[in-house]
Order: structure tokens, then C-alpha cells, then sequence
């Protein structure tokens, strides 16, 4: 699973499957990155539940687990996988509990 083949988001997913902390968790940020998240899931066989347990404990994971579909199918196809994954940007900042300020600026909920 640590392997060259394996980003941060990847191993967030093994985590929280496996039921563990992992300090440096986080989504993926572009087309190679959720590839790693794919392949993973292939590999491991993934279901819909197991994609649940990972919404469950890291849940600015739902932008992703919602569009995890459309997100495979811009895949097979070659394209749109980054647009789409920075379209989720905002949504998955909110969820990770910052609050917008300005043009590009968070701060933390308290």
C-alpha cells in the first residue's frame, strides 16, 4: 500500500478503513492523485460502504464519495478529472471547518 504508487489521499482512504489516525489526510488534488485513490480502491476491491466508512471519518471526503461516479468516468474517458476535483475546492475547505473572508482567504472555525 506505501508505495511510489500511493499519494496522501490514498493512504487517507487506508486509514480510516483500517480504522486509524493519519495526521497528513487530505483528498486528491488532481487527475494522478485520484487515479491513486482508484487504483487503490480496485485493488482493495472497494464497495459503496467501505467509500461510507471513509466519508464517515473524514467528512470533507462527501464532494468526492458523491461524485466518485462521475469522477471514474472522467477517467476511462481521459479527461476532466482536475476540473472537476477544483470545482469541489471550496466545499471541501467549508467542510474542513474554515469559513471564507475574502477572495482566497479562510480562517479556521472556531
Amino acid at each position: 500500500m506505501f508505495s511510489d504508487h500511493t499519494g496522501i489521499s490514498s493512504k487517507t482512504m487506508c486509514a480510516a478503513l483500517l480504522g486509524v489516525e493519519y495526521e497528513d489526510n487530505d483528498v486528491p488534488k488532481d487527475t494522478a492523485d485520484f487515479k491513486r485513490c482508484y487504483d487503490f480502491a480496485l485493488e482493495c476491491e472497494l464497495s459503496l460502504h467501505d467509500l461510507i466508512i471513509i466519508l464517515k471519518k473524514y467528512p470533507y471526503w462527501e464532494p468526492i464519495i458523491r461524485n466518485w461516479g462521475l469522477l471514474t468516468g472522467d477517467l476511462a474517458v481521459g479527461h476532466g478529472v482536475s476540473d472537476r476535483l477544483d470545482s469541489f475546492r471550496d466545499e471541501i475547505i467549508e467542510l474542513k471547518g474554515y469559513m471564507r473572508t475574502g477572495n482566497g482567504h479562510w480562517i479556521k472555525n472556531n
